[in-house]
């Protein structure tokens, strides 16, 4: 089987995308713009000859856990706003992006086979949804691209 890449990709500040990009709100002109154009380059990975992406996994920092992770099993997990003082209109974002319960399973079936989290329980959440730093990914066309999905 063939690998596909691994990416990072920082959410950026908040509801970025969906705020003025003209440097009359509190980034300078252009930020967004510049952060979506990097984004657009994740369209031509994983590349022409690679499997067909069937999911992306998604690793937010968001989730404060005693010790060992949580993971969304939800097969149409909500939008997470966790971010304040922003325009009115970023707090009514809508990513409709689906879930995955099978790779969220066999995720926690991995990390609890793992010697980092051995003496731990993976819990399963079906009620957490996304961070919404990934929902301006399938806007600038880059995640939408690579997994050929919203």
């Amino acid at each position: 089987m063939a690998a596909l890449p691994t990416v990072f990709i920082n959410h950026g500040g908040g509801p970025c995308f969906f705020m003025p990009d003209d440097g009359t709100g509190m980034f300078p002109k252009d930020t967004w713009r510049k952060m979506g154009d990097h984004l657009k380059q994740l369209g031509t990975l994983p590349g022409k000859h690679a499997p067909a992406v069937k999911s992306i996994l998604v690793v937010s920092a968001h989730w404060e856990t005693p010790r060992a992770p949580f993971v969304t099993t939800s097969a149409t997990p909500p939008l997470l706003y966790d971010y304040y003082g922003f325009p009115g209109e970023t707090y009514s974002i809508k990513w409709p992006a689906p879930g995955n319960p099978d790779l969220a399973r066999r995720v926690i079936e991995l990390l609890d086979g793992s010697k980092e989290f051995a003496n731990e329980k993976i819990k399963e959440d079906n009620a957490r949804g996304f961070d919404h730093g990934v929902s301006g990914r399938g806007d600038t066309g880059g995640a939408t691209k690579f997994s050929g999905r919203p």
